[in-house]
């Protein structure tokens, strides 16, 4: 029964090998003739093999029963089927379905067979019929596997078959096998001229394939492709040849294909044209030609600084680019070398002459948004600024401009409390420097809670225990804090050195100072003073930071915790009925010991700068003391805001005269601050009828804001006394 069965497959591989020759023939080739064909061979195998030429004389083409019939299978297929009494029969009854499909040379192949409702049988064989195997039960059970190395490149069939005659059913048939690769290079050398260039080659190989390139890294080839999966294209850029010889190199596709690359030498020459040229005193840009065989290198170098060529390495022929700046001086003259070439570039002069205001500036600490340069010269000269770009701005760009003219800055604030210098350059012909002094701000900007040199609004409700803070950089912002009791004292003041005014409040009943942090949202207590004292705190060792202290009326006694060092300064300075006024009235940065004794419209102040009691005599009893910087020296200046009429009187420290002003009115709250962060203090007052704060800024116009509500506590008055 197996030898019969191994004869139909070679036959049946043979015959579809075969069929798509399209010979006329006087009969049809059919199993019976193929049969009588093999004995007249005198072969007495089993296993009939045929050749084509033992097929000349016969048509193929009658053939069309389901023995003559193959259906196609793929690597990773599995076919679901079924034999049927209409599919092809062997002489032993059994039945059969046929598939074909395409092998390579030493590849394993893995067929598997089974049935839930018959005994399978497998079949397999080449073209030729030169190899045949067959199994039965290599799956287990009833199953069938054959796995085989396939012994050529070309078509094989699998006959899937019953074991028993006249059995049907359903069946799964699979195919799998591992790839074989082979590779092959079009083509497999290449001859390149010495200009060199970028080229590509093929490589050529099975579906899934990988391959990767090497070539000697140090000779003249650079970006080829590192690798592909299947067929694909290496690309690989060849240098220009100017060593003077032809050359050679290799790309090896997985180290056993060899693609040849064959360069000739490139032979240079240079000129250009033309060989010089003149220009007007105007800036242009243009350019000369160099003639060069493609792939000869060139550099460009220039003579003077007007003259401006790029430096980078170029080949072959093409322009070269050049740059002459506006020319306003004299004439001039420079050069440009290009391989041994110069090529000559005279222009004329404008001849300017230039005068630039003003030559020296001092700026205020809140800088200035309309600054302007004014340049004198002839028409058609050009000019331009440079330099002090960490603190100037110019709204219209760094470039300079033409003939005579302006040029427009802004000046940043500076924030800091050192003055600051820098020089902005102009240019003409030449260099000239114009010097900038801005003086830095002389204090921390009280009420500032956010940092930007400007007190902000803000208030205490004792309705709610709230602090509402404004935002002088956000109109509309509105932030609400929690913290503190009605009956506290309001101290707020910059006590971590941030910059920025911390919510604070001193509790009389127990001498209790709490300190809100934003940041973290938590809080300090601090025990440091008595009921009865008055709180004043203030910087007075210099460090940036607020100091606790206390002022106690009923001894004229000064408690100072420094934080800088931690230690606690007590000091005899005033009497009973005095109000602490603490301000920095010397410039030296730190807060001096003062007083205001009401009943005498004195002032007494201890400068800690040489330890010298300054007293007199400015305001009467129903002023309220405002001291500060009124005039922007540096210095507090003695002020007191009269509420009968709502005037002002300063007393400058520069020359202790005096002027006034109105700003007010009966019942205003005076609460001074610097505003715009101009370093001087400004003239304010809450007006508590209608919640509206008045703002004299010193840097801009007077602004009315409502900010709160009747009963609200201006947190800048709290050191008003």
């Amino acid at each position: 029964m197996l030898l019969s069965r191994l004869v139909v497959l070679a036959l049946f591989a043979a015959v579809l090998a075969f069929s798509g020759y399209s010979q006329k023939a006087e009969k049809p080739l059919t199993k019976d003739a193929l049969a009588r064909i093999a004995a007249a061979k005198g072969r007495s195998s089993p296993v009939v093999l045929l050749t084509p030429s033992d097929l000349a004389g016969y048509s193929l083409e009658p053939l069309g029963d389901p023995c003559e019939t193959a259906a196609p299978i793929v690597f990773g297929q599995t076919i679901n089927g079924a034999l049927t009494s209409t599919d092809c029969q062997l002489d032993d009854g059994s039945f059969a379905d046929f598939y074909f499909f395409n092998g390579t040379a030493t590849q394993q192949v893995s067929i598997n067979m089974s049935s839930a409702t018959f005994d399978t049988y497998l079949g397999l064989a080449n073209e030729s019929g030169t190899f045949t195997v067959e199994d039965d039960d290599g799956g287990g059970g009833t199953n069938s596997r054959i796995i085989a190395n396939l012994p050529e490149t070309g078509l094989y069939f699998i006959m899937a078959n019953a074991f028993d005659p006249n059995t049907f059913g359903n069946y799964t048939l699979s195919l799998a096998g591992s790839t074989v690769c082979t590779y092959s290079l079009e083509p497999t050398s290449a001859n390149i001229a010495g200009a060199g260039g970028t080229f590509t080659f093929n490589v050529v190989t099975q579906p899934g394939c990988s391959w990767s390139t090497s070539y000697d890294i140090y000779g003249f080839l650079s970006f080829v492709t590192s690798g592909g999966i299947g067929s694909g294209t290496v690309s690989y850029t060849v240098a220009p040849n100017n060593s003077g010889a032809n050359r050679s190199a290799e790309i090896r596709v997985n180290n056993t294909r060899i693609f040849t690359v064959n360069q000739t030498f490139l032979t240079c020459t240079y000129s250009i044209s033309p060989m010089s040229a003149q220009h007007g005193p105007d800036g242009l840009q243009t350019q000369f030609m160099m003639n060069t065989p493609e792939g000869c290198p060139w550099i460009a170098s220039y003579s003077d600084y007007w003259l401006w060529t790029s430096n980078e390495l170029k080949r072959g022929p093409g322009p070269v680019v050049y740059t002459v700046a506006a020319n306003n001086g004299a004439n001039r003259s420079g050069t440009i070398t290009v391989a041994g070439h110069t090529f000559s570039v005279t222009q004329t002069g404008r001849n300017c002459t230039y005068s630039v205001s003003p030559t020296s500036l001092t700026i205020s600490p809140a800088g200035t948004q309309n600054g302007q340069f004014t340049v004198e010269t002839q028409a058609g000269c050009t000019w331009s600024f440079s330099g002090g770009f960490n603190y100037v701005y110019y709204p219209d760009g760094n470039s300079g401009g033409s003939g005579p003219g302006v040029k427009n800055f802004i000046v940043w604030p500076n924030n800091s409390f050192a003055p600051r210098n820098w020089i902005v350059q102009f240019y003409g012909t030449s260099y000239s420097n114009i010097n900038f002094t801005q003086n830095g701000i002389p204090y921390r900007t009280q009420f500032d809670f956010w940092g930007d040199s400007k007190a902000d609004l803000s208030i205490y409700r004792p309705s709610s225990g709230e602090w509402l803070l404004g935002d002088s950089s956000a109109p509309n912002a509105l932030y609400r804090y929690a913290f503190g009791l009605a009956t506290d004292i309001k101290v707020p003041a910059d006590y971590n050195g941030d910059r920025t005014t911390d919510i604070a409040v001193f509790r009389p009943s127990d001498g209790t100072w709490y300190i809100y942090d934003r940041a973290t949202g938590s809080y300090s207590a601090t025990r440091f003073g008595a009921d009865g004292d008055i709180p004043a705190p203030a910087d007075f060792d210099g460090d940036g930071k607020a100091d606790l202290a206390v002022f106690r009326p009923s001894n004229g006694l000064w408690y100072i915790q420094k934080s800088a060092s931690g230690d606690v300064q007590i000091t005899q300075f005033g009497k009973s009925g005095d109000q602490p006024v603490t301000a920095d009235y010397d410039g030296d940065r730190k807060a001096d010991l003062a007083i205001w004794r009401p009943e005498l419209g004195q002032w007494w102040m201890l400068r800690s700068s040489d330890g010298v009691i300054w007293a007199g005599t400015f305001g009467v009893e129903t002023d309220k003391a405002v001291p500060g910087d009124y005039t922007g020296d540096g210095k507090a200046d003695v002020a007191v805001f009269r509420p009968s009429d709502g005037n002002w009187y300063i007393l400058r420290s520069e020359d202790f005269s005096y002027y006034s002003f109105p700003f007010g009115i009966a019942g205003d709250i005076p609460i001074p601050a610097d505003y715009d962060a101009d370093g001087v203090i400004d003239a304010a007052v809450f007006r508590p009828s209608n919640s509206t704060w008045y703002l004299k800024r010193s840097g801009s116009s007077v602004l009315t804001v409502q900010f709160g509500l009747p009963g609200d506590f201006p947190a800048p008055s709290a050191y008003v006394r």
